[in-house]
């Protein structure tokens, strides 16, 4: 059974802020480890190689010079690099109720009609599911602990279970179907107020 649009009140937010949102928290995820070391990272002697002048060849104050071969790296990357974007949670909550009221008029929404009563086999948790299922990706939102629904389910590449304090915004956004659980239905749109 479907969920209406009119189930979602709170205030909405233009789609272009939406997709700023979520292009943030996906920086957000983002850990950057490649790291190069600078002249004052690479092991070798400050030792100067010959003296400064007499010689006849280029003056040089040591092996660590990012011109030679075993040397320093001149603006490489490094992990101390930050990706993360500040974000206001306000505008996280007012986001994630103008996905659920824009997938809610496109039919994406879905209630069952009963709990989850099986065990924890994942044939059970298909037959549960029947007819709700979206063959490429689905969120299953349910209001507590689920222990045989989840152990059931886990092994299944197209559906994330949560329950729903953990929905996130790139949850919604990246589910073809959301499918609630009776009891998570007041519990989320408790949560949008």
């Amino acid at each position: 059974m479907t969920v209406e649009a009119t189930a979602f009140t709170g205030k909405k937010l233009v789609p272009a802020v939406v997709a700023q949102l979520l292009v943030d928290l996906q920086h957000n995820l983002h850990h950057h480890t490649a790291h190069t070391k600078t002249r004052g990272e690479v092991a070798g002697s400050t030792k100067k190689p010959w003296r400064q002048k007499g010689t006849g060849r280029a003056r040089v104050g040591t092996k660590r010079t990012p011109l030679w071969r075993g040397g320093g790296r001149v603006f490489g990357p490094t992990s101390e690099r930050n990706f993360h974007h500040k974000i206001n949670q306000g505008m996280i909550s007012r986001a994630l109720n103008t996905l659920l009221v824009d997938k809610a008029t496109a039919g994406e929404v879905l209630i069952l009609d009963q709990p989850y009563t099986g065990t924890a086999q994942t044939k059970n948790s298909l037959q549960f599911l029947q007819g709700t299922l979206d063959p490429k990706s689905n969120l299953l939102v349910i209001s507590g602990a689920e222990p045989a629904l989840t152990q059931a389910v886990r092994n299944l590449p197209y559906i994330v279970i949560r329950q729903v304090d953990q929905i996130n915004l790139l949850d919604v956004a990246r589910a073809r179907h959301i499918i609630l659980l009776p009891q998570a239905l007041p519990q989320l749109i408790d949560r949008l107020k």
